[in-house]
């Protein structure tokens, strides 16, 4: 996984390095993005599921909105897990460039394991948190 640093909503700075040790599901989203805001529900329940094993849901905001939009939409969805504003270079990394909604499926050792491009379902989250939490 490419080293990034992002910042929270509330203005955390969070490195990539203190997230090793925990599968990961990075979620790249955009306020404009309507596949990206129905994703929220699927990944909060994950999140919440999974919490226990270790894993860990962060949503990763490619827009520039202002955080009084973004809680709105964190609050309609009832996304309660972290959010993180990108900075471009991670975008770069990431290829955002290329659509959203986004999401990465890291292993604890830091790998990415799927890129998956597209709304998800529940099933196929399950199936992703299962195969790195076997890693």
């Amino acid at each position: 996984m490419p080293h990034f640093m992002v910042t929270s909503t509330e203005g955390a700075k969070l490195r990539a390095a203190t997230l090793h040790g925990h599968p990961l599901i990075l979620s790249f989203w955009a306020t404009w993005c309507t596949p990206c805001l129905e994703d929220m529900s699927v990944l909060d329940r994950a999140s919440q599921r999974y919490r226990k094993q270790g894993v860990k849901v962060l949503g990763m905001i490619v827009d520039t909105p202002r955080k009084e939009i973004v809680r709105r939409d964190l609050a309609l969805e009832n996304a309660s897990y972290p959010q993180y504003f990108v900075p471009e270079d991670m975008e770069e990394a990431f290829d955002v460039q290329r659509g959203l909604p986004l999401t990465i499926f890291v292993d604890q050792r830091g790998i990415v394991r799927e890129i998956y491009r597209g709304e998800l379902t529940a099933t196929l989250l399950d199936q992703q948190i299962h195969t790195l939490l076997q890693k």
